[in-house]
């Protein structure tokens, strides 16, 4: 088992960007459905003011991991402005277990993530629980954008905002790490169990 690291991460490409927990031109959420819901919900991060995402990277584990597989261990979103002069990512709190992968982002400049869906594996009861597997994404062009996540689960419905809308904020529900220990040798950790998105005006 990798150890563990527990993050509450936002990264920033210019001194301009300051931590924002709420945006004024919200207009609806995306809750899409998950398999499992271990774990707490975290802090939402949103995009600055007239900022919205347009690329995501998944941390995803490694599934022939022989003793406990977790999946997707988070997701970080990129954000810029529709005339971009500055990128940066935001994220709720995500395991950093895994591999970090390619970022994948929505074609053109003025072009922003509007709807989402998770692929999620349900309780495996006696085997290795792995929870949210992966993660896709559609553009405000219709071009869609598939993680390169887990084997396991099945896909969601995908949930979009309303139009005239993108996807601006994030807020996730992680479990923490699950220590084995001699009274509890089969713990199963899954990180990632759910992912709530923020939709604000264009």
């Amino acid at each position: 088992m990798i150890a563990p690291l527990c993050l509450f991460m936002l990264f920033a490409a210019s001194d301009a960007y300051h931590i924002t927990h709420h945006r004024d031109d919200q207009v609806a959420i995306l809750e899409p459905s998950t398999k499992t819901s271990w774990g707490d919900w975290r802090q939402a991060e949103y995009c600055n003011a007239s900022s919205y995402a347009y690329a995501f990277e998944m941390n995803v584990g490694n599934p022939k991991q022989p003793d406990d597989d977790t999946g997707v261990n988070g997701i970080v979103l990129l954000c810029r402005p529709r005339f971009p002069n500055q990128n940066y990512q935001i994220a709720s709190m995500y395991k950093n277990w895994g591999k970090w992968q390619k970022k994948l982002s929505c074609p053109g400049q003025s072009n922003f993530l509007t709807g989402v869906s998770i692929k999620s594996q349900s309780k495996q009861w006696h085997r290795d629980d792995t929870a949210v597997n992966n993660f896709q994404f559609t553009c405000k062009d219709g071009t869609i954008l598939t993680g390169v996540g887990g084997p396991h689960g099945e896909w969601g419905t995908q949930d979009n905002c309303p139009p005239k809308s993108a996807i601006c904020g994030i807020k996730t529900k992680v479990e923490d790490f699950i220590k084995k220990k001699w009274y509890n040798k089969n713990a199963d950790n899954t990180a990632l169990n759910k992912a709530t998105f923020f939709c604000c005006s264009i």
